[in-house]
């Protein structure tokens, strides 16, 4: 049959309808004869398939990301994204003209920061070429927009040994001390403390194991192996092994939540906890930094310091690894120097 096409192990239908562009359908089969029953239905009827199409386009493609293995969080955070751009599009995603994609992108630069601006359009763009490569436009209406150039980011924030001390020894509820071990002792990123299992602490050997779950990956898609701190062990005797979740329990999974990006979050009980040290400046992501940063700094090798943190070397180097400022050695070679003399 005409326009009929073996794609891997699927057969598409590549056809022209009326008052629409040239369209690329994936029959969903792998047998020839099915393909041309369906391929046949679709051009006797073409009305009643397209609409029901274009109803889901979102559904299609967050289906799609899902079969790549793409995280719940992030599939999630797209749909937001693209349910905000079909509300500018008139209820119709594949209808966004570039003007109204301009109308969007004025909107997002005039409410939130310049970076998230530039991780929505990321979303959309992918999106759109998703769209493009299976046929459903012709076009991406958001390609003309030019994101801002983002200024470097200022210096990295991480905690003196003191105060990363105080920040720990001061935190009040069991909840938001688990967390900051978390970060402090583990490296440990926000999403993957509210992910964290039972199974991924093992007391008897002192290992906590990071590792990709059925509803959860590890940001790199790796697992890592992180040696549990003897103050963090004395810890977790007491703060128990819990199921299903470590941090918070009781609070159980939404697969129907569409408003939330994690199944709990601690962010608002921390950044209460950091204003009243006077260190409101420091987020929860620098707890990691200074994780990194005090291991460097006291002479532990980058190559450890990666794998603890799921990182390459060089990543630790230029991006945790600072090093603290009144670092003694720095006189080393002097002192040697005069010793010598």
């Amino acid at each position: 049959m005409r326009g009929l096409w073996l794609r891997g192990n699927t057969w598409w239908l590549d056809a022209k309808f009326p008052e629409r562009t040239r369209t690329r359908i994936s029959l969903e089969t792998s047998d020839p004869v099915e393909a041309m029953r369906k391929a046949q239905e679709i051009r006797k009827c073409p009305a009643r398939f397209l609409d029901k199409e274009d109803a889901s386009l979102v559904d299609l493609y967050l289906a799609h990301q899902e079969r790549r293995g793409i995280s719940r969080a992030r599939i999630e955070l797209s749909r937001m994204i693209l349910k905000e751009v079909t509300k500018v599009a008139g209820g119709k995603i594949q209808d966004l003209s570039p003007v109204l994609a301009g109308r969007w992108w004025n909107g997002l630069l005039a409410r939130i920061a310049p970076k998230s601006c530039k991780d929505y359009l990321g979303v959309a763009n992918v999106f759109f070429k998703w769209c493009i490569d299976a046929g459903h436009v012709t076009a991406s209406p958001v390609a003309l927009i030019i994101p801002p150039k983002l200024r470097p980011t200022p210096r990295k924030v991480f905690l003196r040994p003191e105060e990363a001390l105080r920040v720990l020894d001061t935190a009040e509820g069991e909840d938001l001390r688990f967390a900051i071990y978390c970060g402090l002792h583990c490296g440990l990123r926000r999403g993957e403390i509210i992910a964290a299992r039972p199974h991924w602490f093992d007391l008897e050997k002192g290992l906590l194991h990071v590792q990709n779950e059925v509803d959860w990956l590890v940001k790199d898609r790796s697992n890592r192996t992180i040696p549990i701190t003897t103050e963090f062990m004395g810890f977790l005797k007491i703060y128990g092994i819990r199921s299903p979740y470590m941090l918070r329990p009781d609070v159980a999974p939404k697969p129907t939540n569409r408003h939330w990006r994690y199944r709990t979050d601690f962010i608002k009980t921390y950044n209460g906890h950091m204003d009243r040290l006077g260190l409101g400046h420091v987020t929860f992501h620098d707890l990691r930094r200074t994780f990194a940063s005090l291991h460097v700094s006291r002479g532990t090798p980058l190559y450890h310091v990666g794998k603890w943190l799921g990182d390459h070397p060089n990543v630790v180097e230029s991006t945790y690894g600072h090093l603290l400022p009144n670092d003694a050695r720095i006189n080393d070679p002097w002192t040697q120097a005069r010793a010598a003399v």
